[in-house]
């Protein structure tokens, strides 16, 4: 999450006049609970793992992802490098 300056956020901004006051405390939570969700997929990337020779690793297409935005799915997949066989 970006500030319109471009800086990076650690967390939403606190929910002003003009915000619903019923959906931003949940959607606040929301994001907690995505937080924790890429933190352990993180942990799971940090581990790493081998896979076998014969192994094909696919990306998805960002405009099959269903409800992601075409965009955004852009964003999660721009720095994963492509990996080719020697």
């Amino acid at each position: 999450m970006l500030d319109k300056a471009g800086r990076r956020l650690k967390d939403l901004p606190a929910p002003g006049v003009r915000d619903d006051q019923e959906l931003a405390p949940a959607e606040r939570k929301r994001l907690g609970a995505l937080k924790k969700e890429v933190r352990a997929i993180a942990d799971v990337e940090d581990a790493g793992f081998d896979l076998p020779d014969d192994a094909t690793v696919r990306l998805p297409d960002p405009l099959l992802l269903g409800e992601l935005d075409p965009v955004v799915a852009s964003e999660l997949l721009a720095d994963r490098e492509a990996v080719t066989a020697p």
